[in-house]
């Protein structure tokens, strides 16, 4: 199986040639908070596009403003709004995750040093650990010692 690459403009004049098509082209570019006053239209327009900050119809003003016929964007910036929102819930539901195993981790090794003779699954027996989640602390605090032990 062979595959393609090949140049379509549909926004933007590209200086590429189509006998450059299959040679991938990397632009890096660093964005940082919009700045309103800044001289490169791609910045403003890349960095009002993905502010987490800004919703859909802010975004969309802001492009216009910036001479960019939104009617047909509107959807895809909804859904690019919509779509860092989700990251961002995805994320904040993993740091919780997290933090929950932390907390029960601090918990069980508190426990060890001062109760129960050190036997961690009486400790997450008493905890109500489940028995699917327990390798897992198991393991961590195997880790934990070699760190003490190094």
């Amino acid at each position: 199986m062979v595959y393609y690459i090949r140049a379509v403009s549909e926004i933007a004049y590209s200086s590429s040639g189509e006998n450059d098509a299959d040679k991938l082209q990397v632009a890096k570019v660093c964005l940082g908070e919009r700045d309103a006053d800044s001289p490169k239209k791609l910045l403003r327009i890349l960095e009002t596009l993905f502010s987490s900050d800004l919703p859909a119809s802010e975004k969309l003003e802001m492009l216009e403003q910036e001479g960019i016929d939104c009617e047909s964007l509107e959807s895809e910036v909804s859904e690019m709004c919509n779509y860092s929102k989700g990251v961002r819930e995805e994320g904040i539901q993993q740091g919780m995750q997290q933090g929950k195993q932390r907390g029960k981790l601090e918990a069980i090794l508190a426990l060890k040093e001062h109760m129960f003779n050190g036997d961690v699954n009486k400790i997450m027996d008493m905890m109500d650990i489940p028995k699917a989640e327990r390798a897992f602390y198991l393991d961590e605090i195997k880790k934990l010692e070699e760190k003490q032990d190094k």
